[in-house]
């Protein structure tokens, strides 16, 4: 199992052999890296603006939770929860996701909860329930699906679950097995509880 962790600004890591800035991470498909979409590229990671990125290399396994404030990018397979400020999973994941945001190629089994967008491609399979700020599935969910604001299905998402969003759009083509609800979400209304506590608390007394 390799576990790299490259840091932006000098290019190090803090644990694994060295891998250049501008190296592609190695894919199992014929071809190599021009399998991998760019977006799951090292390099274009760090030039979408991560700092520091922790990753399991292609053809790895890892048993264990990996919680770090950087981003998570998984080529290979992890079987934990994995808890990140942006999560990128090429690969396989067996556990429950927490993330900033969300881009998956792969699969996913376990819930995941983001505090902004995820995008699902055509080729991920997801089993598990979803709750984040919006979403865009291209692939096959099973589980329910909630957004604090909108959710789209493409013309290859397949949802098996329920859905429910302020804002809801199913392309032609997309399969839904499942109950729609089109409301504010539980999501919505926690967010803005908490923002009318926050407002509503009195202003401390300066003796």
């Amino acid at each position: 199992m390799k576990l790299f962790f490259q840091n932006k600004s000098d290019g190090r890591q803090e644990s694994g052999p060295r891998i250049p800035l501008s190296m592609e991470l190695p894919c199992g498909a014929p071809g190599g890296a021009e399998q991998i979409p760019p977006f799951y590229q090292m390099s274009e990671l760090l030039a979408q603006g991560a700092q520091s990125i922790a990753a399991v290399s292609q053809n790895s396994i890892f048993h264990g939770n990996v919680e770090t404030t950087d981003d998570i990018a998984v080529f290979g397979r992890l079987e934990g929860d994995i808890s990140g400020a942006a999560a990128r999973i090429f690969g396989a994941v067996v556990g429950t996701v927490r993330c900033g945001s969300m881009q998956a190629a792969g699969t996913v089994e376990g819930d995941i909860f983001s505090a902004g967008p995820i995008e699902i491609s055509a080729e991920s399979r997801i089993t598990g329930n979803i709750r984040c700020e919006r979403a865009v599935i291209s692939g096959a969910v099973t589980g329910d699906v909630e957004a604090a604001q909108s959710v789209i299905l493409t013309e290859t998402a397949v949802l098996n679950g329920n859905l429910r969003a302020d804002e809801i759009e199913i392309r032609k083509g997309a399969a839904l097995h499942g109950l729609v609800k089109i409301e504010r979400s539980e999501l919505c209304r926690e967010q803005s509880a908490g923002q009318a506590e926050e407002i509503s608390q009195p202003e401390p007394i300066v003796l």
